[in-house]
C-alpha cells in the first residue's frame, strides 16, 4: 500500500487529492480531495497589484545602470587623459562648462584641449538617445507587437530630427548649440546612430585611435533583450545536441529528480534517500 499526493496548481486555485493505492490488487481509496480557490491579485480595473512595485524596481535598475555607465565612461576617459579625476576641483569646474559649445567647435574643426574633448564625449554618454529594441529594427514591428501612439509620435520626431540634420549637414551637438536660449535642448529626440556618428567625428581627428574602442563600448554598449538561437550554446550532457527548453517535460523531470536527491529525511526514522552509489532508493 502506497500513499499518493496529487496537486493541480492553477493561477487562482490549487486542487489536491490524497489516495492510498495498492499496486498488487490494482485498487485504491480516496482519502481526501478538494480545491482551494483564491481571488486573482488584481484591482477592480484588472491591473495586477504588483505592477507598481515592478515598475519602481525597473526604474531603480535603469538609474543604477545609467549611474554605473557614467562612472565607467569617466574612468575610461580619465585613463586616456581626457578627463580629470572624478569629484576633484578640476572635475567640478569642467562639469559647469557648456558641452554643446565644445561639440560645435569639434564639428567646425577648431582645436580643443584634452579635457574639452573629454567633456564633449562624456556629454554624449549622458545623452546617447534612443536605440530600437525590436530585433529587426522596424518600428511597426511584427503583428504581435503593440505600438502605442506615443511611440509613433516619438519615432516621427526622431525622423524629423534626422531630416533636419541631413539638410543642414550638421551634427546633433552643433545643431543644438545654435538654438536660441529660450528653445529647449533636452526635449529633442534623436536616434543612437546619430550620436555614434558624432562620436566618430569628434574622436577620429582629435584623439589617437588607441582608446577609441574602449570608450565607444563604454558609451554605447546595451544589453540584448532577446537571444538568438545560435548564441544559446549546446547541451553539456549530450554532445552536439541543442539546449533543452526549460518548459519541456524532460527538463521538468530532471528538476524533479534533482529536487528529490536534495531532500533530507526528518524525524526519528532518519533514512538516507541516497544509496551508497548516489542513486535514489525506490
Amino acid at each position: 500500500m502506497s500513499r499518493i499526493f496529487g496537486l493541480d496548481i492553477g493561477t487562482t486555485s490549487i486542487g489536491f487529492a490524497v489516495i492510498d493505492h495498492d499496486a498488487k490488487s490494482a485498487k485504491g481509496e480516496i482519502l481526501r480531495l478538494g480545491v482551494r480557490i483564491f481571488p486573482e491579485p488584481r484591482d477592480p480595473q484588472g491591473t495586477p497589484l504588483n505592477q507598481e512595485r515592478r515598475q519602481a524596481r525597473l526604474r531603480r535598475r535603469q538609474l543604477r545602470r545609467r549611474r554605473e555607465r557614467r562612472r565607467h565612461v569617466s574612468v575610461t576617459l580619465f585613463q586616456a587623459g581626457l578627463l580629470p579625476s572624478r569629484h576633484s576641483p578640476e572635475w567640478d569646474a569642467l562639469m559647469k562648462t557648456d558641452p554643446y559649445e565644445f561639440r560645435r567647435r569639434a564639428f567646425e574643426g577648431k582645436s580643443l584641449g584634452p579635457h574639452e574633448i573629454g567633456r564633449a564625449i562624456y556629454h554624449l554618454a549622458q545623452r546617447r538617445h534612443f536605440r530600437r529594441n525590436d530585433p529587426d529594427g522596424i518600428v511597426d514591428g511584427p503583428e504581435h507587437l503593440t505600438i502605442s501612439g506615443d511611440d509613433r509620435k516619438a519615432e516621427s520626431a526622431r525622423k524629423e530630427t534626422a531630416r533636419i540634420l541631413k539638410s543642414e549637414e550638421k551634427t546633433l551637438g552643433a545643431w543644438l548649440a545654435d538654438r536660441k536660449p529660450h528653445e529647449r535642448k533636452r526635449g529633442v529626440l534623436a536616434t543612437r546612430e546619430i550620436v555614434r556618428e558624432e562620436f566618430d567625428r569628434i574622436w577620429l581627428p582629435l584623439v589617437p585611435e588607441t582608446s577609441r574602442s574602449a570608450v565607444r563600448d563604454a558609451i554605447f554598449f546595451q544589453r540584448p533583450i532577446f537571444w538568438r538561437l545560435k548564441t544559446l550554446g549546446e547541451c553539456p550532457f549530450v554532445p552536439g545536441a541543442t539546449l533543452c527548453p526549460k518548459g519541456s517535460w524532460l527538463s521538468q523531470q530532471r528538476r524533479m529528480l534533482e529536487k528529490l536527491n536534495s531532500l533530507s529525511p526528518v524525524g526519528a526514522n532518519r533514512r538516507c534517500l541516497r544509496s551508497p552509489q548516489g542513486v535514489v532508493e525506490t
